[in-house]
């Protein structure tokens, strides 16, 4: 089964923020999408639809679906659509409560409407107290020369 997530964010630049978060989760392998796409206005309020042509290739996300789900939008607000298995779109809405504390709100699209779940039998915390901590460290060089302490003046 496929399922369609929706992560709202406050603004067009925090949606590019959370779909660049999701591409680099996809090509570092991490997680498994089907496609995502962001739904925004322009300063007119016109709709506007950035799809990923070209980086998923398994399954679209109907243009119907993502213009109903703008519709349900209003300006500044974006929204971000993510495809993908039953398993993988559970684990990134819970992970984007995690992160966000709940405070950024995640639905299920079906059949054009959004059913909001950001707090519905969903835990915001990690899984465990390093998680954060962890994840950041992936990507910090570890030192390789001999490290000595000394005054700054």
């Amino acid at each position: 089964m496929t399922k369609v997530l929706a992560i709202r964010a406050p603004g067009r630049d925090q949606g590019e923020f959370v779909l660049t978060s999701l591409h680099e989760a996809a090509e570092k392998k991490r997680i498994v999408l089907d496609d995502i796409a962001l739904v925004s206005h322009d300063p007119n309020g016109k709709l506007e639809l950035h799809k990923t042509s070209g980086r998923f290739h398994r399954h679209k996300i109907d243009d119907a679906v993502l213009k109903g789900v703008g519709e349900q939008i209003a300006p500044p607000d974006a929204i971000v659509l993510a495809q993908g298995d039953d398993a993988t779109i559970d684990a990134v809405g819970a992970r984007v409560r995690a992160l966000t504390g709940g405070d950024m709100k995640t639905y299920e699209v079906a059949d054009g409407e959004l059913h909001e779940v950001t707090g519905t039998d969903a835990s915001v915390a990690l899984p465990d107290e390093e998680g954060l901590l962890r994840e950041a460290a992936i990507d910090l060089p570890a030192p390789n020369q001999i490290m000595v302490r000394m005054p700054i003046s």
